[in-house]
């Protein structure tokens, strides 16, 4: 008898295969997941299939879930079936669900605000933090647990930044999404464009209390370098939300991310924060665009987010209108460009747009908080006609500072560590009790560090803390805090020209904050007392072509300087002058420090003539105590220049032009004092975006020279993290022998060339030689300095204050 193998018979093998086919089936069902389906609070999402096998669903009461999972709340809770099929050779394999559809709430009109979001890039600032307005006052906030982080990232880089809250449309969900990105721990911000997650970190809350353990999601594809700053908005056309982040993308044949590339905004839907669709690239404006956020307003849709590659103008927040969300780069209309900066702002970045709530003690407004980056944080703008947006700071706020430990909620910024001096100093705000301080750190496995991390102590003077390693060597670290009372101008603020016009003092400076120095715009600063400082609302000069009120400058609006002369105000400005295309020096006229400004039709100095300098640029005016003449320093590169003034102020008198002598080094920022017969001339050293920009010094028995060279006067401390100081000028108080220098510096933290603080410190006089000493930089800044009272206006400019 021959025997046969069963599985040679076809038809066994065709029923083994619909055995087969039918186990798949039922384990693709198996397999289905509902997100919530056991308290339905909004739309969910059906698979339509499972395994490559299509679904059908079938619900037992479509009107409240339906069978593409668009949900209808009632009055009261409702529990439905939902059945998934699918279908084999005409047999049906089905899984039920009962899904509990919430009952529809009913909510209050909105009488508070919350606000989530980290506070440096630091380990313990890379946590999300929670505060919430004080009654219905979109403006003035406290921090909530204690100044605390609320939540900690589990996955990923374990950093979290860019915190969003989104309320569901039915009103009793929260969802959170975060960056996952982690520059405490040491990654590069290159290393974190390239190289960074390609995930969302995401919380859900009933309560904005009691939050969901954290999802990590993977939403962007493998040819992005990072995931940064996600949004979500209420996209009705789809019944989902519309979730949208910025994301670099590079060419799919280069998997190392090394090639040069822009980051575009890309978007996903979902109804649950856990099934996100494909992601789609949903701006791309041919250069980088960051920080998208959106609001609705009477059916109208409203987009803002940050022009990162200077595409509208300047590298600044736009805003943009279209009735359909999801609308590609045709279906929006720009509206306003530049907002921060025609606000008045430095950089900025971060916008987040809303309306107030009803009966908002501030009246019925739009807002958009920015947060101006390294410098005030947060500022809020507001506007009161969305298509007709005139952004402005609003006049008073209070937003949540930035708490950190250690004790990092008093800290002003980031401490400044010197690993070649082995030195923390902490920089904290000012009233800080310095003598009752906590400092936590981490220390390596096997390292043990006396006194301890989290021992209160006197940081008033300087701590020795010893460092034992694992075998037991040791090392010395040197701690200490300060007051920083710097900078005394909130933001990005260079070149600062200071002068005192009656009992107040006044700065004018570069708008700082802009790639190439590209600031447009002139403020006014005054002071009763050196130390509290108020901006003057609107720019009084715009260097824009037809669009500003300067008719020959196309922007670079650089290093200014003022004069006061028979009681007209003289604002001296260099800019770009597009008919030479170079840098020239103009001159308004005022009848008030303040302004209004009258700009001059023409430029005033063209450095077309001999001698000449390398830029006409950095104008500083001076009237000579001794003939009476008055005098217009300027230049750059090499050499120095100077020039009687006409007496009309706005011209120079003919055949006056000469070099300045002496003046070893010279780069730029020339400025002029007179004391006891001497002529004191200071001036900067270098490249102002150099670590070591400096102020050089000379003097001279004459307002002409030539100069005898005394050395540097001001230059970097890196054991402060104070870099590139230079480009100063320097008051004597009227009435007084007391000397002050106000400079600018890189900004501290992450400052730079085109990142500069402005600062005050004391300039003492030598007792024997009657010549400047040196300065020593400070953190701490000075205090209050009133000027003792109004003096003539002679008098005043004997004392060399008037530019």
């Amino acid at each position: 008898m021959q025997l046969r193998s069963p599985f040679s018979s076809p038809l066994l093998l065709l029923a083994l295969a619909d055995v087969s086919l039918a186990a798949r089936a039922e384990e693709a069902l198996a397999a289905l997941s509902l997100v919530n389906i056991g308290d339905v609070r909004g739309n969910i999402h059906l698979p339509t299939e499972a395994d490559g096998l299509a679904i059908t669903w079938h619900s037992s009461n479509a009107d409240v879930l339906a069978t593409d999972g668009v949900v209808k709340r009632q009055s009261a809770t409702e529990e439905v079936v939902l059945t998934a099929s699918v279908e084999f050779e005409g047999a049906q394999h089905e899984r039920q669900f009962n899904a509990s559809v919430r009952q529809a709430v009913q909510l209050d009109a909105f009488e508070a605000y919350a606000f989530s979001y980290f506070t440096g890039s630091s380990l313990e600032g890379e946590n999300i933090f929670f505060a919430a307005s004080n009654g219905n006052d979109a403006l003035s906030w406290q921090e909530l647990n204690g100044g605390q982080p609320v939540l900690r990232s589990k996955y990923g880089t374990k950093g979290l930044r860019d915190p969003f809250i989104i309320r569901s449309p039915e009103g009793d969900t929260f969802y959170m999404i975060a960056t996952d990105l982690s520059i405490g721990s040491g990654t590069s911000w290159d290393a974190a464009v390239r190289q960074g997650s390609l995930y969302l970190e995401v919380w859900e809350s009933n309560d904005l209390i009691n939050w969901s353990e954290q999802r990590h999601i993977l939403v962007s594809p493998e040819t992005a370098g990072n995931t940064w700053a996600p949004e979500a908005f209420w996209d009705a056309e789809s019944g989902s939300y519309a979730v949208f982040w910025a994301s670099s993308l590079y060419a799919e044949n280069d998997p190392q991310h090394t090639g040069s590339t822009y980051h575009r905004m890309l978007y996903s839907l979902t109804r649950d924060f856990v099934t996100f669709s494909e992601p789609k690239i949903w701006q791309d404006a041919g250069d980088a665009r960051i920080d998208t956020t959106v609001l609705q307003a009477n059916g109208v849709l409203y987009r803002f987010t940050k022009d990162e590659g200077s595409a509208t103008g300047c590298r600044d927040i736009i805003q943009e209108t279209s009735d359909s969300l999801l609308a590609g780069m045709d279906g929006w209309t720009t509206q306003a460009s530049c907002i921060g900066r025609d606000a008045g702002l430095s950089a900025v970045e971060g916008p987040t747009a809303f309306r107030s709530n009803p009966n908002d003690v501030n009246g019925d407004k739009f807002y958009l908080f920015a947060d101006e980056y390294g410098g005030r944080g947060y500022i809020p703008l507001e506007t009161t006609d969305l298509n007709n947006p005139d952004w402005k700071v609003s006049a008073s706020y209070s937003l949540p500072t930035s708490p950190r430990h250690a004790d990092r909620s008093l800290l002003k910024v980031d401490p400044i560590v010197n690993e070649t001096l082995r030195t923390v100093i902490y920089p904290v705000v000012p009233g800080t009790d310095v003598t009752n301080l906590v400092p936590t750190f981490v220390t390596a496995d096997g390292v043990r560090a006396s006194p301890e991390s989290g021992t209160a102590v006197n940081l008033s003077s300087k701590v020795v803390y010893t460092i034992t390693n694992s075998d037991g060597s040791t090392s010395e670290w040197t701690l200490s805090a300060v007051e920083m009372r710097s900078p005394v101008l909130p933001g990005l603020w260079a070149d600062p020209n200071i002068a005192v016009f009656d009992n107040t003092y006044y700065l004018y400076v570069t708008t700082d904050g802009f790639e190439g120095w590209g600031g447009n715009v002139f403020y006014w600063w005054k002071s009763a007392d050196l130390v509290s400082w108020t901006r003057g609302e609107e720019p009084f000069l715009t260097l824009d072509g037809e669009n500003g009120n300067v008719p020959w400058a196309t922007g670079n609006a650089w290093a200014p300087t003022i004069a006061r002369r028979d009681g007209k105000y003289y604002f001296y400005f260099s800019g770009h002058n597009a008919i030479y295309d170079r840098k020239t020096i103009g001159v308004a006229v005022a009848d008030h420090p303040e302004g209004p400004f009258t700009a001059e039709p023409r430029a005033m100095i063209l450095n077309d003539g001999t001698p000449k300098t390398g830029q006409a640029i950095d104008p500083a005016t001076f009237e000579d105590p001794e003939t009476g003449k008055w005098y217009i320093y300027w230049g750059n590169g090499n050499p120095g220049l100077v020039a009687e003034l006409g007496d009309d102020m706005v011209s120079l008198k003919e055949g006056t032009t000469r070099v300045l002598e002496g003046l070893v080094d010279f780069r730029e920022g020339v400025f002029m004092n007179y004391r006891d017969g001497v002529y004191h001339l200071t001036y900067s050293i270098d490249d102002t975006g150099s670590v070591n920009y400096r102020v050089g010094y000379a003097t001279a028995d004459n307002a002409l020279g030539p100069f005898t060279y005394h050395g540097v006067i001001l230059e970097k401390d890196p054991s402060q993290g104070i870099l590139g100081t230079g480009h100063s000028s320097v008051l004597n108080v009227p009435g007084t022998d007391d000397w002050y220098i106000v400079y600018h510096r890189f900004g501290i933290p992450g400052g730079g060339g085109f990142r500069r603080e402005t600062t005050i410190d004391r300039l003492e006089i030598d007792g024997e030689t009657g010549l400047f000493k040196k300065v020593t930089p400070t953190l701490e800044s000075v205090g209050p300095h009133k000027v003792p009272g109004a003096l003539p206006r002679r008098a005043s400019q004997l004392e060399g204050v008037d530019g």
